[in-house]
């Protein structure tokens, strides 16, 4: 897997990846979140109210357009800026059946 500019490709709205952003001291920063791209992921329109977005014409609250860290609490979510690179996460490990004997 490698790093996707964010000029080049965007995620698919609302999947969590790897975001990499510059921190207000100019370092590169990686956490896990989601873009959103504008109008596509629904929200209750009671929680986050300066994170949402209303639509008139779909008469429905909608997670701001843009790019949110998820990493501090799951429940929650936080605008990010200065996002420069995107990444699919990695799968889990392997881990050993329960089963399995380990032989040391």
């Amino acid at each position: 897997m490698n790093w996707t500019p964010i000029t080049e490709k965007m995620p698919e709205s609302g999947k969590n990846i790897l975001i990499a952003y510059l921190n207000s001291n100019g370092k590169t920063r990686v956490t896990i979140g989601f873009h959103a791209a504008k109008h596509t992921m629904e929200c209750s329109g009671e929680d986050y109210a300066e994170d949402e977005d209303y639509s008139e014409e779909k008469d429905e609250y909608f997670i701001k357009e843009g790019w949110h860290d998820m990493s501090w609490e799951s429940e929650y979510r936080y605008p990010i800026s200065n996002v420069t690179h995107w990444m699919e996460k990695p799968n889990h490990p392997k881990t050993q059946k329960y089963d399995e004997k380990i032989q040391i």
